[in-house]
C-alpha cells in the first residue's frame, strides 16, 4: 500500500490550488477532480472548514491595525465572516466601510455593507452583518 501511495503521489503531483487537468476538469491536491455534484463526507468538510477558517484568521491579521483597533469582538467576527464569504481582497474592497470604521461611524459602515453587491447576492446575510456592525452586538443578542 505504501508503494502505491508513493507512486500515485509521484505520478499525479501535488497542486494546492484548483487547476484544470489535461481534459479541462477542475482538479486539486493529488489529481482529485472536483465538479458540481461531487460529494465529500462530514469529516472532510470539517477539515476543509478548519483550513479555511485558519486562512480567514490569518487574513484578518493582515488588515492594518488602524482599521481594526476600533472593532469589538462582534464586529471583528463580521469582518471575518466577510473574508470567509468574499475573500480578503473582496473585503478590503469595501473602502468606504473601512473609512467609516476608521472614523468609528458604524452607522455609515453598516450602510456601506447594505449598499454593496454583497447585499444583492446574499441580502439576509448582509442585513445581519450590517445590524451587527451598527449595533456592535451579535445578531442573536439583538
Amino acid at each position: 500500500m505504501e508503494r502505491l501511495i508513493r507512486e500515485l503521489k509521484e505520478e499525479e503531483g501535488l497542486r494546492l490550488d484548483v487547476y484544470l487537468d489535461t481534459k479541462g476538469f477542475p482538479t486539486v491536491g493529488y489529481g482529485c477532480r472536483v465538479a458540481v455534484g461531487d460529494k465529500i463526507n462530514l469529516e472532510t468538510a470539517e477539515e476543509l472548514f478548519k483550513y479555511r477558517l485558519a486562512q480567514v484568521i490569518s487574513d484578518f491579521y493582515r488588515i492594518p491595525h488602524e482599521l481594526t483597533k476600533h472593532l469589538n469582538d462582534a464586529r471583528r467576527r463580521v469582518v471575518c465572516q466577510m473574508i470567509y464569504q468574499m475573500g480578503f481582497s473582496g473585503t478590503m474592497g469595501f473602502t468606504k466601510m473601512w473609512k467609516a470604521v476608521e472614523d468609528r461611524d458604524f452607522d455609515w459602515a453598516a450602510e456601506e455593507i447594505l449598499n454593496s453587491k454583497l447585499a444583492c447576492d446574499t441580502p439576509n446575510r448582509a442585513f445581519r452583518y450590517a445590524k451587527i456592525m451598527r449595533e456592535g452586538r451579535d445578531y442573536h443578542d439583538l
